[in-house]
């Protein structure tokens, strides 16, 4: 077994901490990418001297401590490079997903302040230049992509040039800036999901993010021989820190993947030995494997429903803190051997010890299902308010229903409402130019995490569901939609759920459907469609939703669903009405489809 990394490891600050792994690990690889079908590797040594480059380069262009700049990319080692590179200057580094309309990107400059914009390729370089055309505080645009052509007067560098001219700041310079780095400086510039409403901006300390990389580390140390893949953006809070900053404290080999499209491909091909993503890529791995077994021979499905039970039995008495037999672990060995680790292989978790879970719910199913194939489902929970980390599954006690147990250094209470309230050093001091909601959310000293739970005796953490989540019917039921929105996106066929039914007689559900998996089933039943749309509405489509939604829906005292309608407009990661974790915004969602639910419910009268 191969040794666990030592604590300590962490310095207070981002920028000493780079440079701790930096002397530590000089010769050791970072990170890999593929790009154009070929792995490339990155050194802690290189990385460390293209991030001091590019940090010299934005102080010679004027950029001073405290100064925000914005990386609008994909994931992947430039990014890395220019994050490092800002950290180092004694910036704030705040990050976009390239997929925001040059509108909405210019709103957001403005409201953060930045002066030096990082973008990805043309496109980006494209809103960048109108950006920079109408705000004057942005001074330097850094090209990421060597193939984006540099124009404009010389404010537009690429990243490769950045600190490699004369106007470079001196190594002396730099090495001021990193001496001068403080706890309490803040070094990154986090968003919220914007699950309720529009996102908002989250300066984050030194302290802030090194204190929740120490507790999570702490709780659950890294490996020597770590591999992990990237599959959540990097602007996303949990996979900056707990991916990419955890990466590089601990020497984690961090691998990017090619592309979206590709990001499954490279999964199989790598083999990480852990992984952390949503709820949504869960789903879909255990959806792809339900899909497969139905196309499966009979005496397939058999083996597998065999071995699947040996291993829900085995994870069973393992969630229960109960002994596994020694007939039952001879049992669960074979189905391993024979059936389970044929289907992790598929999806790309052969070699997993453990998988990460955050951004949103994941439902017990999955956990269950996940553990009786051998992997351990680690709930990660937290906001980019609190660095994302609050509470953590430890490995070996799981504990079904909850999000892991409250991490030692944090204090975690209930207030008269359910609702949870976080203190510690993790914990953020205020959002970027909204004092009210700042007052708001961190009344008496706490801040108030806007999620419904329970905190258990042990220190287990259950999460009911958003507050203004809850729906409340015409009877005064209480009903947490969530619960069963998880449940529906169990099928293959139903992406997400937003079940309505606020002071109505009863509950009804707006259903986006998967639009890989319903195409297939469109083409086996020879159901005719052009588009999204067409396939939103054919009547076999709507009749299958319906079948789903019976399988999966509790039928519970006032937990019934009784009308659906599916929406008819394909979103896409970036839409506003997706967040981050690729859920569905519960209020924008309600508000551009209220003709729907209007009609649900004059079907229902």
């Amino acid at each position: 077994m191969a040794a666990e990394i030592a604590l300590p490891l962490l310095a207070e600050t981002l920028p000493h901490m780079l440079q701790r792994s930096a002397r530590e690990r000089t010769a050791a690889v970072a990170l890999r990418e593929k790009r154009l079908g070929i792995w490339r590797s990155i050194t802690f040594g290189e990385l460390w001297a293209g991030a001091g480059r590019g940090a010299r380069g934005l102080i010679g262009r004027g950029f001073a401590r405290g100064d925000t700049a914005l990386i609008v990319s994909g994931n992947g080692a430039a990014w890395v490079v220019a994050d490092a590179a800002v950290l180092l200057a004694g910036g704030v580094s705040a990050a976009a997903y390239p997929s925001l309309s040059g509108e909405r990107l210019a709103v957001l400059v403005r409201h953060i302040g930045a002066s030096v914009l990082f973008v990805e390729d043309e496109e980006q370089l494209d809103k960048a230049l109108s950006i920079k055309a109408a705000n004057p505080a942005v001074t330097t645009i850094v090209v990421m992509t060597p193939e984006a052509p540099i124009v404009g007067d010389g404010t537009v560098v690429p990243l490769e040039e950045l600190g490699a001219g004369h106007d470079a700041a001196p190594e002396a310079e730099l090495a001021t800036r990193i001496a001068a780095a403080a706890p309490d400086d803040i070094a990154v510039l986090a968003f919220t999901s914007g699950s309720t409403g529009q996102p908002r901006a989250v300066p984050l300390s030194n302290r802030n993010v090194c204190s929740a990389l120490a507790l999570r580390l702490e709780a659950l140390p890294a490996r020597a021989d770590e591999e992990q893949l990237s599959l959540l953006p990097l602007a996303l809070a949990a996979e900056r820190i707990q991916g990419l900053y955890a990466a590089l404290a601990t020497g984690t080999l961090l691998h990017f993947p090619e592309g979206a499209d590709t990001a499954f491909d490279n999964l199989r091909e790598l083999a990480p030995t852990s992984v952390f993503a949503i709820p949504r890529v869960w789903e879909r791995f255990y959806s792809n494997v339900t899909l497969a077994l139905a196309a499966a021979t009979p005496l397939q499905r058999l083996a597998y429903r065999a071995a699947i039970g040996i291993g829900f039995r085995a994870a069973d008495r393992r969630a229960a803190g109960q002994a596994v037999s020694p007939a039952l672990a001879l049992a669960e060995q074979a189905a391993r051997r024979l059936v389970l680790n044929g289907v992790r292989e598929a999806i790309g978790l052969g070699r997993a010890r453990w998988l990460m879970t955050g951004g949103a719910p994941l439902a017990d199913e999955l956990t269950r299902w996940y553990g009786a194939l051998g992997l351990p489902v680690l709930q990660l929970y937290g906001q980019a308010e609190t660095a994302a980390t609050v509470a953590l599954t430890p490995l070996g006690a799981p504990r079904p229903g909850t999000v892991g147990r409250v991490l030692p250094g944090l204090e975690v209470r209930t207030n008269a409402a359910g609702e949870v309230l976080v203190r510690g050093a993790g914990v953020f001091g205020g959002y970027l130019g909204d004092p009210k909601e700042s007052a708001r959310a961190l009344a008496d000293g706490w801040f108030h995490t806007g999620d419904i739970g329970e905190l258990g005796a042990d220190g287990y953490l259950r999460i009911v569901d958003r507050v203004t989540n809850i729906v409340v019917t015409a009877a005064g039921a209480r009903v947490m939609p969530s619960e069963i929105e998880n449940r529906l996106n169990l099928s293959p066929y139903i992406a997400d759920a937003v079940v309505v039914g606020e002071g109505r007689r009863n509950l009804a559900c707006l259903i986006l459907i998967d639009y890989d998996h319903v195409v297939r089933f469109a083409q086996d039943n020879g159901v005719p469609f052009t588009n999204f749309q067409s396939l939103s509405r054919a009547p076999a489509v709507s009749e299958l939703i319906g079948r789903e939604i019976d399988r999966l829906a509790a039928a519970g005292p006032g937990t019934r669903i009784e009308r659906f309608r599916l929406i008819d407009v394909e979103l896409v990661p970036g839409d506003e009405e997706l967040t981050p974790a690729i859920k569905l915004r519960r209020g924008l969602v309600q508000e551009r489809f209220k003709t729907l639910v209007e009609a649900m419910y004059r079907e229902a009268a």
